[in-house]
């Protein structure tokens, strides 16, 4: 298993979820459903699970946006 499964992803695929999480299309607190939408279905549960896991830490969905 990869420590962070969002760096697994592909180079589209981190533009297409950085822009969804800039534009309010997809909320971190509750990613499950918005994240299958836009990674690979195979990784997506792994992925929500670390942008739920990012906000309650405390980042905002721009900071999210940036940290990777």
């Amino acid at each position: 298993m990869v420590d962070h499964p969002i760096l697994s992803l592909l180079p589209p695929d981190l533009r297409a979820l950085a822009a969804a999480l800039g534009t309010a299309q997809l909320n971190p607190r509750n990613p499950s459903v918005d994240a299958q939408r836009i990674v690979n279905a195979a990784v997506a549960s792994e992925v929500a699970t670390e942008l739920q896991d990012l906000a309650a830490s405390g980042l905002t969905p721009s900071g999210i946006a940036l940290h990777f």
